[in-house]
């Protein structure tokens, strides 16, 4: 009981009709309204009636409307007018309300533009709608639209999608409803844009390459009847399996000269499944009973994929062979309907699978043809095509959305049709190119750097790719810093830069390299030389040039023809000046290099690192020669004590008397020759073990070798005495 009702206990007199609120209301044709009056008297011998009629009356029952509230049937367009008639029967006396105006108008006409259209995916263009007719919008769902409470959205749905729109009348609140159906179509997805090489020289040539597909959703489905059998011209019957067994095994079968492109994919070699499946590639699958079109998550074409059984036993057998037109055929012949893979004589599958090659009228296409089956299978079939990634096109439903299985064997002459749907191919720029319309051109006669872009067109949709093909230069010369070792003064070609050239288009000649002394002193260095090599390991062999005394910027000058076949690495290295200071570090870089009269810088000019200049531990030498001559060492110091300790790095002979040292180690590669005459003392008689580690060649032809201490000979190293002696 609301607050504002009054209670009458066996009314008197005349009661109270009460208020209808609001006073005037809007309705909308085909809809209803519901009226309710407030502050009314209730209680004993109180009745109602809603009465309607011209406005001020006169007003008429409304048949069963006796309550304090009213709904109206579905409206009529026009202006209404009700009141509610109270009535207390004991005093025969009766009030009305206030009058009710109710104004129906009729809906609005609400349209949306347009009322269908297609939609690329991915890469499409968002389709822009207009709805008309209204004040107010409302979309649904909302999915894929950028707005949901405006005229004009844009819709982009990644499926297809019908949009509904509701359109309002502000004034009277009434609304109608229009619709637009988006359609998704899946375009082209590429997977990669190729050239081979993607840098050339002038007028060189260049293999291009897009790789796109089509989803498997994409291929056109047939199914028909009074399809007979391929003819397998050369068969081969199998009775056996190469993986597994009869039950669930399979065979491997790559046809000599057969190619079958299969969902973006071009395949030679095939899995033949006892369970009526082919899986595309050569290789037994992990798992071979399929309990759907995806459920094995392979590329395969099923025929009737069950839990099943070659059948030897009732005449079963894998057939397969090349058939005329290009075509392959896998056959399975009373392939078992028997339960859990048993052999059955009273149900068994026939049906052949065809792949349509790559030499075909039509590569790609899969046609599953069926034979005469007998009885009926002991459980429910996969027929269709698959992806490994889940995609699938159902022969059974006939569509992509539903992975429904056969419980029956087709009947004989059914026949299922799969075909890709085409892709197209636009390359541009298209001068130089073979065929400017297929998905491999060859570019050729390309004389400068070129971006190639490629459309790729199926499905009522268009993706686009593009590869970039450079002409070969020398600006990705690239810079290091090949070492960063210690040094000592009088040290020799000590590396500092090395520059890596890519190969020469053609044959071209480096003529100078503008480098830069980045030592502490320029004094340091005593001569600055580059060598060079085509392959990647410091050798001296190619002195290309030399400048002695370098100061902080210097030029080296020389003839080199670059390899055209190999990359090209140049090498700056110091002799270190034998008043270089301790402490001090030696460092290069290169400003630039002139070749073919061109001039190219490197991607960096002065590589991280340096080299620390150390107080010389030993003597060592820097050339081939007598150990008596000051030339042999470096910086002309020959060893005059018997506690000096010598690295031998080339090639040293001992002819005359006299000579002494301490530690000798002869490197790798280096030798140390006692010649007839010749007299080398290691170490003080009694005064200390030296020694003298042999890594390279030691030879006593004559003379004496006086070591106190011990020799040492490396597993590689060569020792010979053919003369003279050896104090140890």
């Amino acid at each position: 009981m609301g607050a504002d009702e009054i209670v009458v206990a066996g009314c008197t007199g005349t009661p109270n009709s009460g208020t209808i609120t609001p006073a005037a209301a809007n309705g909308c044709v085909g809809s209803t309204y519901t009226m309710t009056a407030t502050g009314l008297s209730t209680g004993t011998g109180i009745s109602y009636q809603w009465q309607s009629g011209p406005t001020g009356g006169p007003y008429i029952d409304i048949s069963g409307a006796t309550n304090a509230s009213y709904t109206t049937p579905a409206l009529a367009l026009g202006t209404f007018y009700y009141v509610l008639k109270t009535t207390c029967t004991p005093s025969s006396s009766s009030n009305i309300t206030n009058e009710l105006t109710l104004t129906v108008s009729a809906p609005p006409t609400v349209t949306v533009s347009p009322t269908s259209a297609s939609l690329c995916s991915p890469g499409g263009t968002p389709i822009p709608l207009l709805a008309s007719g209204a004040d107010t919008y409302s979309w649904t769902p909302a999915a894929g639209l950028s707005a949901t409470n405006i005229a004009n959205p844009t819709a982009n749905p990644t499926a297809s999608t019908t949009y509904i729109v509701t359109g309002t009348v502000t004034a009277t609140g009434c609304f109608s409803t229009a619709s637009t159906v988006i359609t998704v179509n899946v375009g082209p997805t590429i997977s990669s844009t190729t050239a081979t090489p993607t840098t050339v020289c002038s007028g060189g040539s260049t293999q291009l390459q897009v790789n796109a597909t089509l989803p498997l959703s994409s291929y056109a489905f047939v199914s028909g009847s009074g399809a007979a059998y391929e003819t397998i011209l050369s068969p081969i019957v199998l009775t056996t399996t190469d993986a597994g067994t009869v039950d669930d095994g399979s065979n491997q079968i790559s046809p000599a000269g057969f190619t079958f492109p299969y969902n973006g994919t071009n395949y030679t070699g095939f899995s033949a499944n006892t369970n009526a499946w082919l899986k595309m590639a050569a290789g037994a699958p992990g798992t071979n009973i399929p309990s759907s079109l995806i459920s094995l998550a392979q590329n395969g074409i099923y025929a009737f994929g069950r839990d099943a059984n070659l059948n030897i036993a009732n005449g079963g057998n894998l057939t397969h062979g090349a058939a005329a037109g290009g075509k392959y055929v896998f056959q399975f012949t009373n392939n078992s309907g028997g339960g859990a893979g048993a052999v059955s004589a009273t149900a068994y599958l026939n049906a052949q699978i065809v792949l349509w090659g790559s030499t075909s009228a039509t590569p790609g296409r899969v046609e599953i043809i069926y034979g005469t089956s007998l009885g009926t299978p002991a459980s429910s079939g996969s027929i269709g095509i698959a992806s490994a990634s889940g995609q699938y096109l159902n022969a059974v439903t006939g569509n992509s959305t539903a992975l429904t299985n056969a419980t029956a064997y087709p009947a004989n002459g059914t026949s299922y049709t799969f075909t890709p749907a085409t892709l197209t191919y636009s390359w541009s720029p298209a001068a130089g190119l073979s065929d400017a319309t297929i998905a491999n051109p060859v570019a050729s006669g390309i004389i400068a750097n070129t971006m190639y872009t490629v459309q790729v067109t199926g499905n009522g949709c268009t993706n686009t790719g593009n590869v970039t093909v450079n002409l070969a230069t020398y600006t990705g010369a690239a810079a290091t810093q090949p070492s960063v070792a210690t040094v000592t003064s009088g040290a020799i070609n000590q590396q500092v830069l090395l520059i890596d050239l890519p190969q020469a288009c053609i044959a071209e000649n480096l003529t100078d390299l503008n480098l830069t002394n980045n030592s502490t002193l320029a004094s340091d260095v005593a001569t600055a030389k580059v060598f060079y090599n085509t392959t990647n390991n410091f050798a001296t062999a190619t002195l290309f040039g030399s400048v002695v005394n370098p100061g902080a910027t210097f030029t080296v000058s020389g003839t080199q023809a670059l390899s055209t076949s190999t990359r090209n690495y140049l090498w700056l290295a110091y002799d270190v000046s034998c008043t270089a200071v301790v402490a001090d570090t030696i460092d290069g870089g290169v400003t630039n290099l002139i070749i073919g009269g061109n001039t190219y810088t490197t991607n960096i000019a002065n590589p991280v690192g340096k080299r620390d200049i150390v107080a010389s531990a030993s003597f060592t030498t820097i050339a081939n020669g007598e150990w008596s001559s000051a030339a042999t060492w470096a910086c002309g110091a020959i060893p005059l004590t018997s506690a000096t300790p010598v690295v031998i790095a080339h090639a040293v002979t001992v002819s005359d008397a006299g000579n002494i040292a301490g530690n000798v180690t002869i490197n790798a590669g280096s030798s140390l020759t006692i010649n007839p005459s010749g007299n080398l003392t290691l170490g003080n008689v009694g005064g200390g073990n030296v020694v003298l580690t042999n890594n390279g060649t030691l030879a006593v032809t004559g003379g004496v070798l006086n070591q106190n201490g011990s020799i040492t000979n490396a597993a590689a190293s060569i020792f010979n005495q053919s003369g003279g002696d050896i104090n140890v």
